[in-house]
């Protein structure tokens, strides 16, 4: 398998549960209740938080799968942490690590254990010799670097993992510490979302006002603003707010900010679909 056929792989997980909840009346990611906003997706060996295109998956997969505890990890992650060590081309029984507790004979996953793609990126180093690209070590990367060589770096796509969530394991399930303090309500974070981007730097002008008949709320990357209804036009404020991030993400796309919107992507059915689907997610 290519590192292409890989990372289509990945986008593919994503693009399948999409399709499959927009089937449905209720969508897979519109869950019931906000998780807390300070625990992130981690993984369970290593304690690195995934980022990109994983959240989207594992996210999806945590409330396909009513998992409590964002925390992941390979089959053979799964393997190291239980204390099996590998003899002969075989994984072998041995002490665990922690509690001294033994495993033989019992599986490491438990059965019909659901896995989801994640995608690794790493970062590449170069130097310039004779006009051409020479690759080389992070730390001849920094030396030149810090001589004023004319060197360079990118991220680059390397390899697909498949992990399983840490309750899809035989291993002792860990406990979530919660922080202590009284959370902020949901509308609270809402309105903190929206207060802070209205002052940031090339923000749209935002327009509340009831609208035309045929009218709908939108962004307009021409006049770049937002226009949405009255928030007492809405049958509860949750929906007004959806709506307005959801146009604030469209502003995102103006020229002076991430510049991912031009007059013609309107015009192009397939650029447009891939412009909401930004702004659903």
């Amino acid at each position: 398998m290519t590192h292409t056929q890989r990372i289509n792989h990945a986008e593919e997980y994503t693009r399948k549960v999409m399709l499959e909840g927009l089937k449905k009346k209720n969508l897979l990611w519109e869950c019931g209740y906000v998780p807390d906003l300070s625990i992130s997706h981690t993984n369970h060996k290593s304690k690195t938080e995934y980022n990109g295109l994983n959240v989207v998956n594992l996210t999806f997969a945590q409330m396909e799968n009513n998992y409590k505890i964002p925390q992941w990890l390979t089959y053979r992650q799964a393997l190291d942490v239980m204390g099996l060590e590998k003899k002969g081309g075989k994984y072998s029984p041995v002490t665990y690590k922690d509690s001294g507790k033994r495993y033989d004979g019992e599986r490491v996953l438990k059965e019909n254990a659901q896995s989801v793609p994640i995608e690794y990126w790493k970062p590449i180093y170069w130097k310039m010799v004779d006009e051409k690209r020479k690759y080389i070590k992070v730390a001849e990367y920094k030396e030149l670097k810090e001589n004023g060589e004319d060197v360079g770096t990118k991220i680059v796509f390397d390899r697909c993992y498949w992990v399983y969530n840490i309750e899809e394991t035989n291993l002792p399930q860990p406990k979530i510490k919660k922080k202590k303090g009284r959370p902020k309500s949901k509308v609270k974070i809402l309105e903190d979302i929206i207060a802070q981007y209205k002052q940031s730097k090339n923000a749209p002008t935002m327009i509340q006002r009831p609208l035309a008949k045929g009218e709908s709320p939108h962004y307009s990357p021409l006049k770049h603003e937002i226009v949405v209804p009255t928030i007492n036009c809405y049958k509860n404020k949750y929906r007004y707010y959806k709506t307005f991030l959801h146009e604030g993400i469209h502003s995102t796309g103006h020229k002076s900010l991430l510049n991912r919107i031009t007059d013609e992507i309107f015009y192009h059915k397939e650029e447009y679909a891939k412009e909401e689907l930004v702004a659903e997610m």
